[in-house]
């Protein structure tokens, strides 16, 4: 089972750092060229129910 990005975005450009804000709504990316760039994920970044029982079970066939 692999999931795919809900989003994807492309600056051109590397990233060298790359910060979340407190509330968990937007990203903060440093470009190698000194920019900055700012995302806002909105709801992409609240986990879904499922998403922890998912995780454990990826987590457990990487175990085995």
């Amino acid at each position: 089972d692999i999931e795919l990005p809900a989003q994807s975005v492309t600056s051109g450009r590397a990233l060298n750092k790359l910060a979340w804000d407190r509330p968990g709504r937007r990203i903060a990316a440093g470009g190698a060229d000194g920019s900055v760039y700012i995302y806002d994920v909105g709801d992409l970044s609240t986990p879904r129910p499922d998403d922890h029982a998912k995780f454990t079970r990826v987590v457990a066939e990487l175990a085995n």
